[in-house]
């Protein structure tokens, strides 16, 4: 089988440093040629970049276009109209945030994949339902589980040496009325236990949790994280007394140490919490490994 191209999609920081695993579990196979294609944080940006990257190097066999982002819906369909095959990675969850505008982006995506990979016999069970309710074949739609903790190794040396909680607050950017009430939430929450507030996202209203970052640091009552790799952050989920905020990893990962969260507000406030099955970069290579060597 002659090198394939594949190319993975990312946008926001957070993002890139999860869909880090599968990366690296595509370069190990000697069948692909693997390219990461870094997207602005916009729809039309996204779609841009994408046409441009297809002008100037031709079009991939495979591009991977996960979870549910704006921009990555941009990039999906840019890719569509070219006729290249997609992959989804996250194909199935819900979200459940304020008017579910995440899951009706991720099921646009999923409209347009070839491949459907899910983290959860649940988000397995509700593809295959939606995809035979459009028409769509299902023969390509797999449970694989979890890729958050392959080929990575745990870094503890953010971790305090003395009882801490974690906070994570990512932006209500279609609600961001709401915010500064979630905030409040978050705020009474604390008390005298040293407080790990990690900076959010980059969505709309960013701003306003760094803000209310900044005035509790001041105040002595918050030690804000501005930049965190995944390998210290998943350690601090894991060692922290309390988790907070709103953020996905506190259902795709913190379950992986048997661990609740308190969670604030509207995002991802109906997201499923998944038993976390490790290994999905290696079941992924290798269910595209198959198709391509029986496509030839």
């Amino acid at each position: 089988m002659a090198n394939k191209r594949i190319v993975v999609c990312t946008a926001s920081r957070s993002e890139r440093q999860l869909s880090q695993p599968l990366i690296e579990e595509l370069k190990k196979s000697p069948k692909f040629k693997v390219e990461v294609l870094e997207l602005p944080i916009t729809f039309k940006g996204a779609y841009e970049t994408v046409e441009e990257y297809i002008r100037v190097k031709g079009k991939p066999d495979l591009a991977f276009v996960n979870y549910d982002r704006l921009e990555m819906l941009g990039a999906c369909l840019a890719f569509f109209i070219k006729g290249v095959r997609l992959a989804q990675y996250q194909a199935g969850d819900v979200s459940g945030e304020g008017e579910v505008y995440d899951d009706l982006v991720r099921f646009m995506i999923t409209l347009c994949s070839d491949f459907q990979f899910c983290n959860s016999e649940e988000s397995f069970k509700r593809c295959l339902k939606f995809l035979k309710l459009v028409g769509k074949p299902v023969k390509n739609c797999h449970h694989v589980g979890s890729f958050a903790f392959d080929n990575l190794t745990l870094d503890y040396s953010a971790v305090p040496n003395e009882p801490f909680d974690l906070i994570l607050y990512n932006p209500l950017s279609r609600r961001v009325d709401l915010m500064e009430g979630e905030l409040d939430m978050i705020e009474k929450l604390l008390g005298e236990r040293l407080a790990l507030w990690v900076y959010p996202n980059e969505d709309e209203g960013r701003d306003i949790v760094i803000e209310r970052i900044r005035k509790l640091e001041a105040e002595g009552r918050v030690k804000g994280l501005e930049t965190l790799p995944r390998p210290q952050f998943l350690a601090l989920m894991e060692k922290a007394e309390r988790v907070i905020g709103n953020s996905s990893s506190f259902f795709l990962e913190l379950p992986y140490f048997k661990k609740q969260h308190i969670h604030i507000g509207l995002r991802n406030r109906h997201r499923e919490r998944i038993e976390v099955k490790p290994g999905a970069s290696r079941r992924i290579v290798e269910i595209l490994e198959k198709f391509f060597s029986e496509e030839e």
